[in-house]
């Protein structure tokens, strides 16, 4: 069965580096962002951590146990580790400067196996919504703290 993709991006007024503070500041995105609530673990290529998500219900707190990949720091880190339902989740989040200093942040996903020939269209919609609202909420966040 076809893996099902979900692509998400924005461009935002600041600097790789800024998006990557506040993106990797874990201890402080429950403050802005609705659905992922940050990792806790050893933030390196590699390393082991866990990623919590509030439900979508938004009453109870997720925890998924992951290995890192595609780490390179300050650019983009991410996971391709069994999600539910015998489905794999190959989650990533990666930062580029454009020519005009902004910053592209692209949050990707591609659940593949398992049950995703049942739920994964479903699932790669609702992660869609959700990734495209942190993203926002991310955006607003950066902008507001660094503002000029």
């Amino acid at each position: 069965m076809a893996a099902k993709k979900v692509f998400t991006e924005i461009e935002i007024a600041a600097t790789q580096d800024q998006v990557w503070s506040v993106l990797t500041d874990f201890d402080k995105i429950p403050e802005w962002s609705n659905s992922f609530q940050g990792l806790k673990g050893d933030f390196r290529d590699g390393g082991q951590a866990t990623a919590y998500f509030k439900s979508p219900m938004g009453n109870k707190i997720m925890e998924f146990q992951h290995t890192l990949t595609y780490f390179k720091d300050g650019e983009s880190f991410g996971w391709s580790d069994p999600f539910m339902l015998g489905m794999k989740d190959n989650h990533k989040y990666q930062l580029k400067t454009l020519d005009n200093g902004n910053t592209l942040f692209t949050q990707t996903d591609v659940l593949k196996g398992g049950a995703s020939f049942l739920v994964g269209g479903i699932m790669a919609s609702s992660m869609k919504k959700a990734y495209n609202e942190f993203n926002q909420q991310l955006k607003e966040r950066v902008e507001t703290i660094y503002a000029d």
